[in-house]
């Protein structure tokens, strides 16, 4: 017997959980009695009062009230719970005391059992056991874990009934549940109503809910006013009122409005932030890359005695991997093993991620196997990570081997997995396995193609001139919303395009009106960009002109589309006209483009007296350059162009490109050796210097392998230092290394400056004992170190911390015939500051001032910084206003 009630209590439990709460609503009754019961379905009751042959009601009451309190701690199965209900409830009339029903409650709820211990609680509306308003806070809140928080309402209407007045407990549990189901304005509604109609007093609880709910919708500014009601209302806002208020602010990207808060919490209010607080400030930082500030606030950390716990860790190394240096993330995570606080899969995630970003595969599956050793199991995260690097390295045969370790290790793949590996299929032009997988996709019942994956497949199937089988699959999808897609139509519309289907891409473009869909500025592009490449110029131009008038007005990539359109087409009558409106809307031109203006221009198929509108349009970076060719007078003159670009590659400047001009040092490379002239060795020194300067380290080294050989152009001294200098700055020293032990097998010149170039390398590479060692060296080889030489070391050691070595090598220049200069003094200021030894800044400062050197700007940023916090006393600024540029005098006085 006693197993066939086992059985009825697990049977009973398992039908409340098959969504019990479908179809039931609560409100009030009209008798006076409350009667729930033709809520539940018979199906849910009659388990209730099946069980006759139970014992006798004193056995059932002395075996009930004998139980210890605990008994309700040590509910831990559902139908324990159900069988001690039963018990509870079949001692009528004397019923249980509303705490120890509440109790019963309070277990199942914690089991998250919401829709039973709402059912619990009809049956003991039936049978008028007792409540409190502490059981209709747990049923309220039971309402709002189950997305039902408006019929939370009607259960504090059945206490009021029942003379129970509802507490600050119960209105917070409502507030609660809107917050969770994204009713942020109806929260603040009924808050406004508690407080204008003084059904009760807000604690800092109920502020701290409504807090997380605004910011939860991106508003930060009325959490920040609550704050002063909060204090108007002599409720003292806590730890958790400004976390709240700072994250959001860090998410938003106000990290300065957060810093504000963050030293009113701590200045004014005397509240003292936790670890979550900096994770939050650190985390804003880090994301708009503000790393002096972000170490800044760990040095507070450690000042405040806070430890860093896994979280700010992972932080570090997630936005370290984002920046695209990940040996600095993996270093940050040794220091973290080394401190004793252990990587969770988060952390590894993002470091495989990082080294993915950066396509080193090798590094991101070491990290893979080292997450195993270390006893954690990898998660789809994981696998989607490692395998979004391989399919972008195009190594697709290892990603489809990690695809299928997926579902060997007892995971499934999300809609992310499929997507990355069929865009890896697709680029590597492996269409039909991609088809088979996205097939295998849409037969998968728990995995349905998104739109981001439909696009995917069009676009790979378009991008390998597969038109007719995309637009197949786009006919296939059928009158749903993806076939309303304006982002599909403009992949097909460009594909076709690209493809040489003008018929096609024009079909496409005019089914858009018909659909009701209005193309936007890419759809018009890829249609300008068609009819340009069939030569239909005057239609392009037509449709250019009509999106402004139909409410799109083209943007930057339109014009270049357009300008290139018209000079492969040789129609430059209207070039001009086109670059002035460019320059009206601020529109700069692309690298393709300006190639292709000087080109026509050195052809004479353009005015040169263009070069000058063409240099106010191209990034800012490449206008200085573009301005020399105007100025040497090169217009209309083919020999002196080339005689022009001869002479352009001994300006000194060009060293200083970036990415964004990159193509026309290249372009003037190339155009060189084409009108017969030969590079010679400060050619290829300014183009290694440049290629170096945007971090294109390998196209850098394929260039030096070229000079070297080249038997009549050798590399001189300076191609050494440029490519030594090169790969240090990229953090690539054991490559720097290895070419400097060439040169020395070689005989070359090692002078001081290629070893100060090393030592410099090795230190912003934080490698200590490398810059140290290759510093030693310099006596044995009969060496004598220079400032420069000087100012890196004592650069190296404030970096790490060890001042004392900075300044005992700061000492020796004096004695060894080399005084510090005002580069030096910086130096050292910079790195007393940086490591919080004030003792000694004012002997510094005054051994600056009798020797007349200024402070830099970085230098007096920093000591103004100090002497704000007061770390530093304030009477140095009289001192400081004597080391200041005569320019920044007043600024420092002030």
């Amino acid at each position: 017997m006693q197993l066939t009630k086992i059985q009825n209590h697990r049977a009973r439990a398992t039908l409340l959980l098959s969504n019990p709460f479908k179809g039931t609503f609560f409100f009030l009754p009209s008798s006076k009695i409350p009667n729930f019961s033709f809520l539940i379905p018979p199906t849910f009751l009659a388990p209730f009062h099946s069980n006759s042959n139970l014992n006798s009601p004193s056995n059932r009451q002395s075996s009930l009230f004998d139980h210890p309190p605990s008994i309700f701690q040590n509910i831990t199965k559902l139908h324990d719970a159900l069988q001690l209900f039963d018990q509870m409830t079949q001692t009528q009339p004397l019923l249980p005391s509303v705490v120890k029903f509440n109790k019963l409650l309070q277990a199942v709820t914690k089991m998250k059992h919401y829709s039973c211990s709402i059912h619990l609680f009809k049956q003991m509306a039936a049978i008028r056991a007792p409540i409190s308003v502490w059981t209709i806070n747990i049923v309220i809140k039971c309402c709002c874990q189950l997305s039902c928080t408006s019929e939370g309402f009607a259960i504090v209407a059945y206490g009021f009934k029942l003379g129970v007045v509802p507490d600050v407990c119960t209105f917070n549990t409502l507030l609660n549940g809107f917050i969770l189901e994204d009713r942020v304005h109806e929260a603040e509604r009924l808050f406004k109503k508690l407080i204008k109609g003084k059904l009760c007093e807000p604690d800092v609880v109920m502020y701290n809910t409504m807090i997380k709910g605004l910011c939860k919708v991106g508003n930060n500014d009325t959490p920040i006013a609550f704050v002063r009601l909060m204090n108007e209302r002599g409720c003292k806002p806590d730890v958790m009122t400004y976390n709240t208020i700072i994250d959001s602010l860090c998410k938003d990207e106000r990290v300065d409005d957060a810093l504000k808060l963050f030293n009113e919490m701590i200045l004014h209010k005397g509240i003292l932030p936790s670890v979550v607080t900096y994770n939050s400030l650190i985390h804003g930082l880090c994301n708009l890359s503000r790393w002096d500030d972000a170490v800044k606030l760990l040095r507070e950390m450690e000042d405040e005695r806070i430890s860093p716990n896994v979280i700010t860790y992972t932080i570090l190394v997630d936005a370290l991997c984002k920046e695209g240096i990940a040996e600095d993330a993996e270093a940050v995570l040794n220091i973290m093993l080394e401190r004793g606080k252990f990587p969770n899969l988060v952390t590894y995630n993002s470091l495989i991620d990082g080294y993915c970003l950066r396509g080193e595969m090798k590094k991101a599956k070491e990290i893979f196997d080292l997450i195993r050793m270390r006893g954690l199991v990898p998660n789809l995260v994981t696998y989607n990570s490692l395998l979004n690097g391989y399919c972008k390295k195009l190594q697709i045969d290892e990603a489809l081997h990690l695809f299928h370790e997926i579902t060997e290790n007892g995971m499934n793949h999300n809609v992310v997995t499929y997507n990355t590996l069929l865009q890896g299929l697709f680029r590597v032009g492996r269409c039909k396995d991609a088809r088979e997988l996205f097939n295998e996709m849409r037969a998968h019942n728990q995995i349905s193609p998104d739109a981001f994956t439909y696009a995917i497949v069009l676009e790979g199937l378009c991008n390998n001139h597969r038109v007719d089988e995309a637009l197949s699959l786009f006919r296939m999808i059928g009158e749903n919303k993806l076939n309303l897609d304006i982002v599909l139509y403009n992949i097909l519309v460009d594909g076709a395009s690209k493809c040489g289907k003008p018929d096609i891409a024009k079909a496409l473009f005019n089914e858009l009106s018909i659909k009701g869909l209005n193309p936007n500025v890419r759809t018009y592009t890829a249609m300008i960009g068609c009819f340009c490449r069939e030569g239909l110029v005057r239609e392009a131009e037509r449709l250019f002109l009509q999106m402004e008038g139909r409410g799109c007005p083209p943007d930057r990539v339109t014009y270049n589309v357009l300008l290139q359109g018209l000079l492969k087409n040789g129609q430059h009558d209207t070039i001009e006209i086109l670059l002035k409106k460019m320059e009206g809307h601020s529109f700069s031109i692309e690298a393709s483009t300006c190639s292709m203006l000087i080109d026509h221009i050195s052809k004479r198929s353009l005015d040169g007296s263009l070069l000058k509108l063409i240099g106010k349009l191209v990034p800012k970076e490449a206008k200085e350059q573009l301005e020399i060719c105007n100025n040497i007078g090169l217009a209309g003159n083919v020999t002196h162009m080339s005689f022009g670009l001869y002479l352009y590659f001994d300006v000194s400047n060009i060293m200083l490109m970036k990415n964004e001009c990159c193509f026309v040092f290249e372009w003037l490379f190339q155009s060189k050796s084409e009108n017969g002239m030969k590079p010679n060795v400060v050619t290829y020194n300014t183009m290694l210097q440049g290629l170096f300067r945007v971090g294109r380290c390998k196209d850098a080294r394929q260039l030096f392998n070229e000079m070297q050989a080249h038997n009549q152009i050798p590399p001189d001294v300076c191609t050494y230092r440029i490519v030594l200098e090169g790969l240090c700055n990229n953090l690539q020293l054991d490559e720097a290394l290895s070419l400097f032990h060439m040169m020395g097998e070689k005989k070359l010149i090692l002078d001081i400056v290629v070893y100060t170039i090393l030592v410099d390398g090795a230190s912003k590479c934080r490698k200590l004992d490398i810059a140290k060692a290759l510093f030693n060296e310099l006596s044995t080889k009969g060496l004598n170190a220079n400032v420069w030489t000087y100012n890196v070391m004592i650069g190296c050691f404030c970096r790490e911390g060890l001042v004392r070595e900075a300044e005992r090598l700061f000492l020796q220049m004096e004695e060894r015939g080399c005084p510090p200069g005002r580069v030096s003094y910086n130096v050292l200021l910079k790195g007393l500051l940086k490591n919080r030894q004030y003792d000694k800044i004012k002997m510094l400062l005054e051994d600056m001032e009798r020797h007349g050197f200024s402070v830099e700007a970085s230098a007096l940023s920093m000591l103004l910084d100090h002497i704000s916090s007061r770390s530093l006393d304030g009477s140095l600024l009289k001192l400081i206003g004597k080391l200041v540029p005569k320019e920044g005098k007043e600024a420092a006085c002030k």
